[in-house]
């Protein structure tokens, strides 16, 4: 318990090498910190589930979440220009999914297990494993009126970005 209770305060301050740390100072997504404070509020629950709810606790895990979502709400805002860097845009609706997920289960006292996790994002406290980085994808403003035309912008390794107009196909 103390490894987990250390992760997730050591968040809640903000302090260098924790998620939130990278998320805030840095404005990079590190994958190995997003599972470490995942996997540390499941522990944390499955520890406590039977135990009236701690404040200090609650707080932490409140605050961090609430940063957390802040940070991937300015990640979405049009108007700002904000990026974080190595984000898994392609996992994002997984991250947001399991976070709420995870948060609610401590204030209920449900730990998930790994049926819980999905398979495309793996945890890798379960599988050993983390999912594969994908190329960062904007949805860009282009969008030519009656089609299902839209402009995505690839991120390149060199920091440019390759543009490709994409086709839906009508529904």
């Amino acid at each position: 318990m103390e490894q987990a209770l250390q992760i997730l305060m050591r968040n809640a301050r903000a302090e260098e090498n924790t998620l939130l740390y990278m998320l805030h100072e840095e404005a990079r997504f590190d994958q190995e910190r997003f599972w470490e404070y995942v996997n540390s509020i499941v522990e944390l629950t499955r520890l406590t589930a039977n135990q009236p709810l701690d404040r200090e606790l609650s707080s932490a895990i409140s605050f961090t979440y609430s940063k957390i979502m802040e940070h991937l709400h300015w990640l979405q805002l049009d108007r700002d220009v904000y990026e974080i860097e190595q984000f898994p845009y392609v996992y994002a609706h997984q991250i947001v999914n399991l976070l709420g997920n995870v948060v609610n289960g401590f204030y209920q006292g449900i730990a998930p297990d790994e049926a819980c996790f999905d398979e495309e994002f793996p945890n890798p406290a379960f599988t050993g494993k983390m999912a594969e980085e994908q190329p960062a994808v904007l949805q860009l403003g282009y969008y030519k009126q009656h089609t299902n035309v839209h402009a995505l912008g690839f991120r390149e390794e060199d920091g440019t970005y390759r543009i490709v107009l994409n086709e839906e196909e009508s529904i």
